[in-house]
């Protein structure tokens, strides 16, 4: 039993090193194009500019204006396929999938599912979002936040900007639980909220598990 177990954190551990390497790949591979994009070989705000992009967006992007070519700031701020929101678009997808989806494979099924078919759209549109924003609405939970914006997907980029109606679904279901969201069934699918209640669809649940999974070892630890 003890080797057993052994061979368990082994495996885990293992897994862990890679998805650490596989995400310094990634991270790279994101640094390097942005580089190459925005001109930024000889800048000596290179490290500042990339890093405010990896964790707030492009829309971070507007304090260095005056760092930058006049062209390539105007073609990087141009639409949501512009080279730069390829690359950051990419980023943040890795980052979904390998960091906070190594660990929790119903996640990573889950953004598969959601790329792939009719709901290609609502992925893209909060892939946009994130990489406009960078973590803005992830909140202290990125995995429970990216759920909520795919399934809450009638909430679009102005109202996330002009209102408070995602943090106050944040904020309801996060004390009230599961079936609170039947109080927004005009932002949600109907049949998807009645699957997401009455737990056909686990997607939800699991989500606010990983919500609630700090809170409980802190409760244990007291």
């Amino acid at each position: 039993m003890a080797e057993s177990s052994n061979l368990l954190i082994n495996d885990s551990s293992s897994i862990r090193n890679f998805n650490h390497v596989v995400y310094e790949d990634v991270l790279k591979l994101a640094k390097n194009e942005i580089i190459r994009v925005l001109k930024l070989e000889d800048d000596e705000e290179q490290d500042e500019i990339i890093n405010d992009l990896l964790k707030n967006g492009r829309q971070s992007l507007s304090k260095y204006k005056k760092d930058l070519i006049p062209e390539i700031y105007d073609a990087a701020i141009d639409g949501n396929d512009c080279e730069l929101m390829k690359y950051l678009k990419n980023y943040f997808e890795q980052q979904w999938k390998v960091e906070y989806g190594s660990s929790n494979e119903w996640f990573t099924s889950f953004l598969n599912e959601y790329s792939n078919d009719v709901n290609y759209d609502s992925y893209q549109c909060v892939l946009n979002r994130t990489a406009e924003y960078g973590n803005k609405y992830l909140n202290d939970c990125p995995i429970l936040s990216i759920v909520l914006q795919l399934l809450f997907k009638d909430i679009n980029n102005e109202r996330f900007n002009k209102t408070n109606v995602f943090n106050d679904i944040w904020f309801t279901i996060t004390n009230n639980g599961l079936k609170s969201i039947e109080k927004y069934s005009e932002y949600i699918n109907e049949h998807v909220m009645f699957e997401l209640i009455h737990k056909k669809q686990l997607v939800l649940f699991q989500a606010l598990r990983e919500y609630y999974h700090p809170e409980l070892f802190k409760l244990l630890e007291e």
